[in-house]
């Protein structure tokens, strides 16, 4: 305790627990002091000889643990720093604690019965308090997840600034990765990879994988995939099988950083610190293309369709061609190494996190053109017309974030924002505002999150606990209200009885005043009738005596005006001569002024030679005193330095005498000393034995208020008790009312269950009615069979009389042909032998009798059909073509409209069978819904009244039209489906295999 700045004695109430003290700061009614293990200790001022009292201990973090329950005895965090809101306030205290968190405890109204770490709030959001491991950007959400190494996971909103999700672990997360949906996560950590679901404000182990040390980790841009990384192997799962695809190898050295190329995620790029560049491909997994420089260790990679971008650590930035991996070009990064690379490639920009905690922005574009123009100047240069040329610097931008090296980068999906984070613990989030970028699009984020069965049904369980909760305080506050509007009723009935009295009494009052009224009207009537005639009188006489003033006073302002003007004339006459008089006066002074003016000039002059004659005087006089003064100096040194040494030769033997003074001092001092100790050691005892005494009359006081609480509390117990059993006798008297309202229920359940009963009935007709459907439906699905059979036995007897028919025309054609040349023909022999040919060919064959024909005749007649000529026979040829071709058409067309016909009509039946059939379903939905809400009416019968009988015969005769009528309909339906199917049989076409129900 200190004061006026002076240390008076230790606080007796000190911690003295052998923890630190690290921050205080006072306020008007005490102070607060932090220290080790977050401990923070609230002391208030009091009246006793000890100061202060300690008020309360909190502590601001909650022991952490692990999955298992068990504390992970991780080292506390330290207050290091408070910070009290202005007086008169003095309500809030900010806090900053050694592991980085900002948080504020409210003096006035804080519950300290809570927990310490849901005592205290954060200001905005917790923060890392370590570097940062690992990052990535969500693209369907405004996602950012990041992991560190104190061990928390961390999901942050890019769009509020805030903390969607945060989660403590036992180990410390090496990298993390977040599924493009938002929903996912994966993890390394250095015993395993863990596969993780995001659950609204938890996240939860999905599955777990054997790779240790997984320090780099990455889902794929369309996320059907995830790669993680452990030493020289790249591992492949599939996202949503969770089961490995494959391994890709080729380093000889540990990998860095993966990438996985846009846009369809077919191949991967990998660096490491063997010095190689290695492009794989996720088809067959093998690699493709290598470009390996041993001198170097590659920190990072990033690449588009084109081109690749390497980063290591000889502080060199290498651009490579994505098709061979052939080093194009190296640009010189100067003075720092790059740790981290992102790539915008709508933008033509690449984004680099370097170890002196800068971000460094370069335009590709500029590379890729100064690689075109280059290799156009080679050409050039080939052919002797090449010039000098300078690389050019493509470096965009630098811009300090990060007290550190930048450790992990990433760009948005929609590339307005590029986050980094680095081994301060800091996540920083740039916005992007480059000039060609053009207007911003707004893109719409999905909501979605996942939840687990189990949570649904808590949820959906205390959703149906709070909703009873809610019927219950609703009964309860209708109970309340009938009782209030009871008392009110009663209320109103009393005031209604005050009322009517008070309005009596107060009528006959208002006729006793009323007759007084009329009293006191004609006592008045009678002196006004006075006053008036004695008005009359008054004012007769002042109307005489004004008329007479009035005339006087006109003879008066008469003679008055008279005299106004005389004295006008005289005044206008006084002010003329006046004004003569002034002109002269005044040119009199201004040559008086003019002569006073020349005399004032020469005086002046004067004045200034006698000036200048006084400062010579002066500066005499003041030589000569300091002359005087010099000799007076002189004089007075001499004498006091005689005085001087008589002093020094006295103060010798004052320093004599004072040092045995000090000896005998030293001696008694000491005596003093001993004689203090001794004092200081009995009040100490005395304290102590006072702090004691006090202690036990605390103790004391504090039992006295415990037995008189107690007995107070006996006594409000007693009263409760008391209040009880009154509230029992009324709901004795409230019992007996309610038995007697459940018996009149009772006679009124009686007829509702008869008419239940009846529905019931009516439910069991509807259901034997609808197997009926079933079982004519069944009938027609076999009839549709049979008739399938028919027609197929049709189709192959119509198969065959078209084969035949084929076989008719096809004679029929050739023996038209052979008429046609018969017919043609002009020479009479040739017509004759040609006319016994198609004799003995077709009517010979018939009648059979042909067989003996002269040899001569059909030698004669094959002779004259040979003399046909070619012509003939092509033409023959294409008349036949033309006849098959026409009919082919024919029977096409015909086949395609009875192909549409038959389907439409099969469409037509299986659509009016379908509506058939969600009526029906309908018909059983309204069965359930009357079932169910026969259930609800005997739960609620308690509740129900006279009227509710009649609703329900209401209802139950709107169902039975509504039955009647869907009947009716069905069988409509009905007749028209036999229609079609009778029209479909006639025309030999096949039916559709769904029946429709049947009546």
């Amino acid at each position: 305790y200190l004061e006026n700045c002076e240390f008076k004695f230790p606080l007796p109430l000190s911690p003295s627990d052998g923890l630190s003290i690290d921050t205080l700061v006072a306020h008007s009614k005490g102070f607060v002091c932090g220290g080790d293990m977050g401990l923070v200790t609230i002391f208030e001022r009091s009246d006793d000889k000890e100061l202060y009292r300690k008020m309360r201990t909190l502590k601001i973090e909650a022991e952490k643990k692990d999955a298992e329950g068990y504390a992970l005895g991780e080292e506390s965090s330290k207050v290091i720093a408070f910070s009290l809101s202005p007086p008169p306030g003095e309500e809030n205290l900010a806090l900053l604690t050694s592991n980085k968190q900002v948080l504020t405890l409210n003096l006035s109204n804080a519950d300290f019965s809570r927990p310490g770490d849901q005592v205290c709030d954060n200001v905005c959001q917790p923060f890392h308090s370590g570097p940062i491991t690992g990052l990535d950007i969500c693209i369907r959400k405004p996602l950012i997840a990041t992991c560190g190494k104190d061990r928390n996971i961390i999901l942050w909103n890019y769009r509020t600034n805030t903390v969607e999700c945060s989660k403590h672990f036992p180990t410390e997360a090496l990298s993390i990765a977040i599924h493009p949906s938002g929903l996912h996560l994966i993890v390394g950590f250095p015993d395993k990879l863990r596969f993780m679901n995001i659950y609204g404000d938890d996240i939860r182990e999905f599955r777990s994988y054997g790779i240790r040390s997984c320090t780099e980790c990455r889902f794929s841009n369309g996320g059907q995939f995830f790669a993680a990384v452990t030493s020289t192997i790249i591992h492949v799962y599939g996202t949503y099988t969770c089961e490995i695809v494959g391994h890709l190898r080729g380093h000889n050295g540990k990998i860095k950083n993966i990438f996985f190329v846009p846009p369809d995620d077919t191949r991967m790029l990998s660096v490491g610190n063997d010095g190689a560049v290695l492009d794989f491909s996720l088809t067959d997994f093998h690699k493709v293309n290598d470009n390996v420089i041993k001198a170097i260790t590659y920190n990072a990679v990033s690449g588009d369709a084109t081109t690749v971008w390497a980063a290591g650590n000889d502080r060199k930035l290498r651009h490579f061609d994505r098709l061979h991996l052939q080093q194009q070009a190296d640009y010189d990064t100067r003075n720092a190494t790059i740790l981290c690379l992102a790539q915008s490639n709508n933008l033509r920009l690449l984004f680099a996190g370097c170890e002196d905690g800068t971000i460094r922005v370069f335009n590709t574009y500029l590379a890729e053109k100064s690689i075109t123009d280059r290799k156009q100047l080679d050409k050039l240069d080939a052919d002797g017309k090449g010039a000098l040329r300078d690389r050019p610097d493509i470096l965009v931008e630098s811009h300090s974030g990060h007290y550190g090296g930048i450790t992990r980068i990433c760009v948005s999906f929609d590339e307005d924002i590029v986050v980094t984070a680095g081994e301060d613990g800091v996540v920083t989030i740039w916005e992007v505002t480059a000039p060609h970028k053009g207007a911003k699009k707004e893109i719409k984020f999905t909501e979605e999150i996942l939840i687990e069965k189990r949570d649904l049904e808590d949820r959906t369980r205390n959703i149906a606990d709070l909703q009873a909760r809610v019927q219950e305080l609703q009964q309860r506050k209708a109970h309340q209200s009938t009782k209030r509007r009871r008392k009110h009723d009663e209320l109103m009935r009393k005031l209604d009885e005050e009322h009517r009295e008070e309005k009596g009494r107060q009528d006959a009052q208002f006729f006793k005043l009323e007759s007084e009224v009329v009293e006191q009207k004609l006592k008045f009537g009678e002196a006004l009738k006075e006053l008036d005639q004695k008005h009359v009188h008054d004012t007769h006489r002042i109307d005489q005596e004004y008329n007479a003033k009035i005339q006087a006073l006109q003879e008066q302002s008469h003679k008055l005006s008279q005299a106004i003007t005389e004295q006008q004339n005289n005044y206008s006459d006084q002010l003329s001569s006046r004004e003569q008089h002034w002109k002269g006066v005044l040119d009199a002074d201004r040559k008086k002024q003019e002569s006073e003016l020349t005399d004032m000039s020469k005086s002046i002059v004067k004045v200034m030679g006698v000036e200048q004659e006084a400062k010579d005087e002066a500066e005499l006089i003041q030589q000569l005193i300091e002359e005087e003064t010099e000799t007076e100096i002189i004089s007075l040194k001499e004498s006091f330095e005689k005085q001087r040494a008589q002093e020094n030769t006295f103060r010798t033997k004052l320093i004599g005498e004072n040092a045995t003074l000090k000896l005998e001092e030293g001696s008694k001092s000491q005596a003093l000393n001993e004689i203090k100790v001794d004092i200081l050691n009995k009040i100490k005892e005395r304290a102590i034995l006072e702090s004691k005494v006090e202690s036990q009359n605390r103790d004391i006081d504090a039992l006295n208020n415990e037995l008189k609480e107690r007995s107070e509390t006996i006594s409000d117990k007693d009263k409760r008790i008391y209040e009880l059993k009154k509230k029992n006798q009324e709901l004795e008297k409230f019992k007996f009312v309610l038995e007697y309202k459940i018996k009149e229920l009772k006679s009124q359940i009686d007829p509702r269950e008869e008419e239940i009963r009846q529905a019931q009935a009516k439910y069991k007709d509807m259901q034997e009615e609808s197997d009926r459907y079933l079982r004519s439906n069944e009938a027609l699905v076999l009839q549709i069979r049979t008739l399938k059979l028919k027609v197929n036995g049709h189709a192959k007897e119509i198969e065959e009389l078209s084969a035949k028919s084929q076989e008719g025309t096809a004679f029929q054609s050739r023996l038209w042909t052979e008429l046609s040349d018969v017919a043609e023909e002009k020479e009479a022999k040739r017509l004759k032998d040609m006319v016994k040919v198609l004799y003995y060919r077709y009517a010979q064959d018939e009648k059979g009798g042909g067989a003996n024909a002269s040899a001569t005749g059909v030698a004669n007649a094959a002779k004259a059909m040979s003399t046909r000529t070619t012509e003939d026979a092509q033409r023959e040829y294409n008349r036949e073509r033309d006849y098959l071709e026409r009919t082919l058409t024919g029977l096409k067309h015909k086949l395609v409209k009875d192909a549409e016909t038959s389907r439409a009509d099969k469409s037509r039946i299986i659509n009016d069978n379908v509506t058939l059939i969600k009526e029906v379903n309908d018909l059983r939905r309204e069965v359930r819904t009357l079932n169910a809400s026969k259930r609800s009416q005997q739960l609620g019968s308690t509740a129900a009244d006279g009227s509710t009988s009649a609703r329900g015969n209401a209802e139950a005769e709107t169902l039975q039209r509504e039955l009647q009528i869907q009947r009716a309909e069905v069988l409509k339906l009905r007749n028209k489906v036999e229609d079609l199917e009778r029209q479909v049989h006639a025309a030999g076409r096949a039916v559709s295999s769904v029946a429709p129900p049947t009546m």
